[in-house]
């Protein structure tokens, strides 16, 4: 299996947008950490409204973090 560090881009080489994309997908991944497993639709609501985000940017995010296996939706639930 290849270690997953083997897709990380240097920071150096992405730009401001880039970098700021990935700090939020990070924040999101270590809020589900902690929850481990939630209504889909209350967490994209609570996420969207307390830090400011469109809920379509937050259900895209989802969906990155769904296709790199990092997280589970599965029934209107989502679970890490």
């Amino acid at each position: 299996m290849v270690d997953d560090n083997v897709y990380v881009i240097d920071e150096g080489n992405l730009d401001i947008f880039q970098v700021k994309k990935k700090k939020r997908i990070t924040s999101i991944k270590e809020i589900l950490k902690k929850l481990k497993k939630i209504d889909l639709k209350t967490f994209v609501s609570k996420v969207a409204v307390k830090n400011g985000f469109d809920t379509r940017t937050v259900r895209k995010y989802l969906s990155e973090l769904e296709d790199a296996g990092e997280i589970e939706i599965k029934e209107g639930t989502i679970s890490i």
